[in-house]
């Protein structure tokens, strides 16, 4: 999947990390620990159904339309709070940080 070739090949990722969320382990998303999941198109409408159940904030990115969603999080925070791990490990790797821009 696109999730795991990017977060194998780019990310400095230090908490939990499940590349494609099996349907039977949804419960999850409401740990109260920072994570990166990978989800199928076809479970969006169940986390939207989850919507109200206290998941938090979310800042969900869809890979295959290159779209950021954000919720619980003011989209303008987003930059604050989430540290940029894609632009820092680039640049750990030699590559150039604007690439991303």
């Amino acid at each position: 999947s696109a999730l795991s070739i990017l977060a194998q090949g780019l990310l400095n990722w230090q908490h939990l990390y499940i590349p494609v969320l099996p349907p039977h382990l949804f419960q999850y998303l409401a740990a109260p620990v920072p994570y990166l999941i990978g989800m199928l198109n076809t479970m969006m409408p169940r986390l939207d159904q989850a919507r109200s159940d206290g998941l938090g904030e979310m800042v969900i990115i869809n890979l295959d339309t290159v779209q950021m969603e954000t919720r619980g999080i003011n989209p303008v925070d987003v930059a604050k709070k989430i540290p940029d791990l894609f632009r820092s490990a680039m640049t750990d790797q030699g590559m150039p940080a604007n690439t991303l821009s």
